[in-house]
Formats: C-alpha cells, sequence, structure tokens
C-alpha cells in the first residue's frame, strides 16, 4: 500500500471514531434546533456577512437553495438581510443577535462536552492530539482550494445539491 492509500485509509477510519467519540453528544443537540445544513449556514456567517451568492459558493448549493435556507432561517429570526451599498440588487446576510447567542451556547455546550471527553488523557496525548489538529487545520484548506477544481463524479454531484 502506498503512502496516499494509507493515508486515504486512515482518513476514512478517523471518521466515524471522532463522531462517535467527539461530535455526537454535541451534535444531537444542535439537530434539534436545526439542519445541518443549517447550522453550517450559520457558522459561515459567523466572522461576517457574505453576500447571498457567495455565501451559497461556501456552501456548495445552488443560489435558489440558498434563498430557501436563508428564507427559513430568517423567519426564525437567525438571520437578517440588507442590500449592498454600491449595488442594490445584491443582498448581504448577517447573523442577527439570537443567532449569535444560539452560536455562543453551542459552543460552550460542544467545549464542556470536549473537555470532559479530554480529561481522561494525558498531558503527552494531550499535546499530540493538539498537535494533530493544528496540522489538520493547516492542510485541509489546501484539499478544498484543490477540489474546487475537481469535477465530482455524479453520484457526489447529486449528493452535494441535494438539502433537506
Amino acid at each position: 500500500m502506498n503512502q496516499r492509500d494509507f493515508l486515504c485509509n486512515q482518513m476514512i477510519t478517523s471518521l466515524p471514531l471522532l463522531k462517535k467519540n467527539l461530535l455526537k453528544p454535541t451534535e444531537n443537540n444542535i439537530r434539534s434546533q436545526l439542519s445541518p445544513m443549517q447550522f453550517y449556514v450559520l457558522l459561515s456567517l459567523m466572522h461576517t456577512s457574505r453576500s447571498m451568492s457567495a455565501l451559497a459558493e461556501e456552501c456548495g448549493i445552488a443560489k435558489q437553495q440558498m434563498t430557501h435556507l436563508v428564507d427559513q432561517l430568517a423567519d426564525r429570526g437567525l438571520l437578517s438581510r440588507f442590500p449592498s451599498q454600491d449595488d442594490r440588487r445584491k443582498i448581504f446576510v448577517t447573523l442577527t443577535p439570537q443567532a449569535n447567542q444560539m452560536l455562543c451556547d453551542f459552543f460552550a455546550l460542544a467545549t464542556a462536552n470536549l473537555a470532559e471527553k479530554l480529561s481522561v488523557l494525558s498531558k503527552s496525548d494531550m499535546e499530540r492530539l493538539s498537535t494533530a489538529f493544528q496540522t489538520i487545520h493547516e492542510i485541509l484548506p489546501k484539499l478544498s482550494e484543490s477540489s474546487e477544481n475537481t469535477p465530482l463524479s455524479p453520484s457526489l454531484q447529486n449528493e452535494k445539491t441535494s438539502v433537506s
């Protein structure tokens, strides 16, 4: 097995472990309030407002689907829209204070859950895990840059465009 295949195997087998051990306890809380795509939209707006087009591109869905998601979130008081100062046809979306509070509450809960999980690790294991995640954070953006230029297979394209 070459290095790339070995790495692919490690990634594939690690994802279920990450989900089960780190994400699942907190995921259930957020799913009771938002769909995964709605949550991703809120996360995408966490640090800055975005145009509807940029938000749709960031989330990898069609503008029409993004309009539907934004409508749902705006109806719940989580997003607000405003026109661009430069081009009145362009609509920007931003989080409301209610959405910011929801995200803060989620991150506080997630942090508490993760801290409890991590408490069983030794200091050495914590340092190794921290270094591993720092490395992952540095490298993963490079994968998304390269995938923007790579066409998806038809089955993946259908999966990417289906939104609940």
